[in-house]
């Protein structure tokens, strides 16, 4: 049987840990397994092969397997291994799967007001009889609904390997420092194989297990975000105000961020440039930007604006941008849009005549169409001449 379910895991009180004992169900909420795993690509998510698997298999495949925690030893036949209640979450890499690119993955929700994260998990290598490659394991982080960049974590012991033809179990810990700190998410941890083995001959089978992500609550860091995060005004409103609140303020420091316009054009908005949003310290009002919305007279219609708080410093602890990072702004066009449909391209007349050169073939009108002096005519104004022109029924040129 395969198992494949997965979410994200949104934390809670530290440590979160997982010990895989439940894999010969499915995988555990928030995990993943991987191949094609690179430094900018998280990898294709494969099925976890849930039925207890040797350790000498040697089918490409992730697995559930007997941990090689104490009291297993390297000489534990396959129904000793069955039995052990004590699972690991394994690899067999084969030249078509994993070599390079497997990765054992966390999702996680957010680590919104968390701080200081550090891990420990054991590497394990279970297939012991036959001499053979070595796999080297990175700890990397990555952001985002689909991270394009994952940056590795310094590890202790420097370098990570499982050696085939070894039994070995061996304790791995990681310091993120402040890099995952107040992150909106998703924020992914992995454990992937990013380069090739080395050596001649099979591949390791390679375990996971004890999983420990240890963190801290922040307490005591300010936050800013947006107090609603859109709202939709005409292009003739004038002027209206984004409004920032702030949580956790400095009592003496001030706190600033930047309002950047990421989605739209500037020039729907007196062509904005990035604004910078000042909360004095000791002062926990919210804090106004006022945004001017042009009025252009042209037929351009409606826009959705998207805003960005970026760049947050001062306040106290380590500040972070909250949940609502982000603003959209949608401008209703309130100029009336019409067209001219023609009966010819063209007409002629006498150059004192009534009816001379239509302009309306290469004019096109940007007010909308009244009657003009009781005469039945359509006045209009062309875009490209800027003149007033007014047309008979027949839609010739009468000016």
């Amino acid at each position: 049987m395969l198992g494949s379910t997965y979410a994200q895991v949104t934390l809670g009180t530290s440590p979160y840990t997982e010990n895989f004992d439940g894999i010969g169900t499915a995988l555990p909420t928030g995990w993943t397994v991987r191949t094609g795993a690179t430094a900018s690509a998280l990898g294709t998510s494969q099925s976890l092969t849930i039925a207890t698997t040797a350790w000498n298999s040697t089918t490409g495949n992730f697995h559930n397997s007997a941990s090689a925690d104490s009291p297993a030893t390297a000489t534990d036949n396959t129904a000793t291994q069955a039995a052990n209640t004590d699972r690991a979450l394994s690899v067999r890499q084969t030249g078509s799967f994993g070599d390079a690119g497997a990765a054992f993955v966390l999702q996680l929700a957010n680590t919104t007001g968390l701080v200081d994260f550090d891990l420990s998990f054991s590497i394990q290598q279970l297939h012991q009889t036959t001499a053979g490659r070595t796999t080297t394991w990175t700890v990397d982080y990555g952001f985002g609904a689909t991270p394009t960049s994952f940056t590795s974590v310094t590890s202790s012991p420097a370098t990570v390997s499982t050696v085939q033809g070894t039994f070995s179990n061996a304790v791995v810990t990681a310091d993120f420092g402040t890099a995952l700190d107040n992150n909106a998410g998703p924020v992914w941890i992995r454990i992937a194989a990013l380069s090739a083995t080395s050596g001649t001959g099979t591949r390791p089978h390679t375990g996971v297990d004890d999983f420990q992500l240890n963190y801290a609550t922040s307490g005591t860091n300010t936050s800013v975000e947006f107090a609603t995060i859109s709202s939709t005004v005409s292009e003739g409103v004038g002027t209206l105000n984004l409004t920032l609140s702030i949580t956790d303020e400095d009592g003496t420091n001030d706190t600033d961020v930047d309002v950047v316009l990421i989605v739209g054009s500037a020039g729907r908005i007196n062509s904005y440039t990035t604004q910078t949003v000042n909360f004095p310290g000791g002062s926990s009002s919210d804090e106004t930007l006022t945004i001017t919305v042009t009025d252009n007279g042209l037929c351009d219609g409606d826009a959705t604006l998207t805003f960005q708080l970026q760049n947050i410093t001062g306040g106290q602890g380590t500040p972070f941008v909250g949940t609502n990072d982000e603003y959209d702004l949608s401008i209703t066009d309130n100029d009336l849009c019409t067209s001219v449909e023609f009966i010819s391209a063209t007409s002629s007349g006498t150059e004192g005549g009534r009816n001379g050169r239509s302009h309306l073939g290469h004019h096109q009108p940007i007010r909308g169409q009244c009657h003009h002096g009781g005469c039945g005519a359509h006045q209009w104004q062309c875009r490209r001449c800027e003149q007033l022109h007014h047309t008979d029924r027949n839609l010739s040129c009468r000016q």
